[in-house]
C-alpha cells in the first residue's frame, strides 16, 4: 500500500518453510531514535559526573599544595612557629610531616641562637667588668704596700709586750694576705699568649682556692683540700689552669644554693703517671639527660643572669689544649666530682724536662706567706 518496510526472512528446518518478518521502516527508525538519545543522555550524565570527581579530586591534592606554599612562605619570613595540618598518608602527607619536622628544627635552632646571642651579649659584659676589676686590684695594690711598709716600720719599735705589737702584727698578716689575693687576681686578668710551661699543678690549685676561698665563704660552702705530694711536672699554662679549677669550684658553689655545703679539690698521681685533678661537691648531683650536653657551648641551667654556659666549654678545651682529659662523675643527689688528668711532661711528646725544672714541694709552699683561712 506505498508502505515502505523493512523485512527479515530466515530458512527453517520444517520441509524447507522459510518465515519472514517486516516491520514499517518508520517505526524502525523510532527505537533507533529512542536508544540514541538514551545513550546521549547516559554519556552527558557520566561526562557530568566525571567533571565533578576531577574536581573534587583536584581540590583534593591542590588544596594541601596551597597550604604548604602558604607556610612556605610563612617560614621563609623567619616565623618558625608553622604548622600544617596532615589530613592523608600519602605523598603529600608524607611531604606536610616533612616540612612540620623541618619547621620544628628551625624553631629550636632560631631559640638556640637567640640564646647563644644573648650569652655572648654577657660574655662581653663580664670580660669588661673583668677589666674593670682587674684595673681597679692594680690601683688597690699600691696603697697596700705603702700600708705594709708602715707597718713593718712599725713593728720594728713596737713592744713585743704591748696590744700595739699584736695589732700591728694582724696588720701585717692581713695586709700580706690581700696583697697576695691582688697579686693573684692581676696575674689571672693579664691576656698572655697560652705558652706551657713546666709547672707545678700544686701551685696553680693553691692559687685558684685563694681568690675563690672568700666567694665560698659568703655562701656558706667549706673549701678542703688534699694536695698531693711529689707529683710529677706537667707542662701547661698555669693561668689557664687556674681559671679550669676556678670555674668548676664556682660552679660547685652556685649548684649548692643557699644552704652551701663542701667543695673539697684533691691532687694525686694518676694510674698513668700524669697528674689527676678531682674537683668534687656534695650538692644534688646532675641528671642523667644533661651529662652528654655539660661541654656543649652555652649549654646552662643555671637561671639567667648567673652564667654563660661558656665555662665547661672553654675549661674543656683548655684540657684538651694541655693533652689531658676532663670526665664528670654524677648521680641525682649525690654530688658531683670533675676528673681532670694531664699527663706528665715525660709522657708529653717532644717534651724534654729541663734539668733544673723548679718543682715546688708542699713544705717549701707552706713557707710562703699566706692569708686564706682555708690553707
Amino acid at each position: 500500500d506505498g508502505i515502505e518496510m523493512i523485512a527479515g526472512l530466515a530458512g527453517t528446518d520444517v520441509g524447507g518453510v522459510v518465515s519472514g518478518v517486516q516491520i514499517p521502516k518508520s517505526a524502525a527508525f523510532i527505537a533507533s531514535r529512542e536508544i540514541l538519545n538514551r545513550l546521549i543522555v547516559v554519556a552527558l550524565g557520566l561526562l557530568v559526573l566525571a567533571v565533578v570527581l576531577s574536581l573534587a579530586g583536584s581540590r583534593r591534592i591542590t588544596r594541601p599544595v596551597e597550604r604548604l606554599v602558604a607556610a612556605t612562605r610563612t617560614l621563609a619570613k623567619g616565623k618558625f612557629d608553622v604548622q600544617v595540618q596532615v589530613e592523608s598518608n600519602d605523598e603529600i602527607g608524607a611531604l606536610s610531616t616533612s616540612f612540620n619536622l623541618m619547621a620544628g628544627e628551625l624553631r629550636d635552632r632560631e631559640v638556640a641562637l637567640t640564646e647563644a646571642h644573648t650569652q655572648l651579649i654577657q660574655s662581653e659584659k663580664l670580660a669588661a667588668f673583668g677589666q674593670l676589676g682587674a684595673g681597679v686590684a692594680h690601683e688597690v695594690k699600691n696603697p697596700l704596700a705603702g700600708i705594709l711598709a708602715c707597718a713593718q716600720f712599725s713593728l720594728r719599735k713596737a713592744d713585743p709586750e704591748t696590744p700595739v705589737h699584736r695589732n700591728l702584727t694582724l696588720i701585717v698578716k692581713e695586709t700580706k694576705r690581700c696583697k697576695s689575693i691582688v697579686d693573684n687576681l692581676l696575674r689571672f686578668a693579664r691576656q698572655e699568649k697560652a705558652v706551657l710551661e713546666p709547672m707545678d699543678i700544686n701551685r696553680a690549685a693553691e692559687d685558684a682556692m685563694e681568690i675563690v676561698n672568700h666567694q665560698l665563704e659568703l655562701h656558706k660552702v667549706k673549701l678542703k683540700r688534699d694536695l698531693g705530694d711529689d707529683l710529677p711536672t706537667i707542662r701547661g699554662n698555669a693561668n689557664q689552669l687556674q681559671q679550669v679549677l676556678m670555674n668548676l669550684m664556682m660552679n660547685a658553689q652556685q649548684a649548692m644554693g643557699e644552704l652551701g655545703g663542701t667543695v673539697t679539690l684533691v691532687t694525686a698521681i694518676a694510674d698513668d703517671g700524669g697528674v689527676e685533678i678531682r674537683v668534687a661537691d656534695d650538692g644534688p648531683g646532675i641528671p642523667h639527660d644533661h651529662l652528654k650536653k655539660l661541654f656543649e657551648p652555652f649549654f646552662t641551667t643555671k637561671p639567667s643572669g648567673t652564667g654563660t654556659g661558656l665555662g665547661l666549654s672553654v675549661s674543656y678545651g683548655i684540657v684538651q689544649d694541655h693533652h689531658g682529659t676532663i670526665t664528670v662523675e654524677s648521680s641525682p643527689g649525690a654530688g658531683a666530682t670533675f676528673v681532670i688528668r694531664i699527663p706528665a711532661m715525660k709522657e708529653i711528646p717532644g717534651a724534654a724536662a729541663p734539668e733544673s725544672a723548679p718543682a715546688a714541694s708542699s713544705k717549701a709552699r707552706e713557707a710562703v706567706p699566706s692569708g686564706g683561712d682555708s690553707r
